[in-house]
């Protein structure tokens, strides 16, 4: 098993990741608030708890590297703003678009978990298992949004 660490230089990628966690979890709780459709209030509560653990993981990778973690936004995490925003009063057509828009959101989130395990190729294996794992779960998150849309459909 390889214990390599990561250089402190090459912790960007993961501050990518922390950041649009961190964006996720404040836009999925506002949007858990916004709706009042209860599956879909709580499936983005359940987004922004899931993404709360990923931002707590990969501060944890951080500090282990002896850096400190942000705990700011990111430009790319302003996605999720785009469809944070929403009223209470969503008709149908209304919410199936806002699903497609965090559809779209985690498309580019799992680009971005993709490139990161690129980036850490050959890194330790703790790193690489800890990015995996979110990436896996990411995709499992984005099957249960085409699959909440797909039931708001006509």
């Amino acid at each position: 098993m390889t214990t390599k660490t990561l250089n402190m230089k090459h912790t960007e990628p993961i501050y990518d990741l922390l950041q649009i966690n961190i964006d996720r979890v404040i836009d999925y709780e506002k949007a858990s608030v916004q709706t009042l459709v209860q599956e879909v209030n709580s499936f983005f509560a359940e987004m922004a708890a899931q993404s709360r653990a990923f931002v707590n993981q990969l501060q944890k990778l951080i500090r282990t590297e002896g850096d400190e973690p942000t705990e700011g936004t990111s430009e790319r995490g302003k996605i999720y703003t785009r469809w944070a925003d929403v009223k209470t009063s969503l008709n149908a057509d209304e919410k199936k678009s806002l699903l497609s828009v965090c559809e779209k959101g985690e498309i580019a989130t799992h680009d971005s978990y993709a490139l990161a395990l690129k980036k850490y190729d050959g890194a330790g294996d703790e790193v690489r298992r800890i990015i995996e794992s979110q990436k896996n779960l990411l995709e499992k998150t984005f099957k249960e949004i085409k699959n909440i849309r797909n039931r708001f459909s006509i």
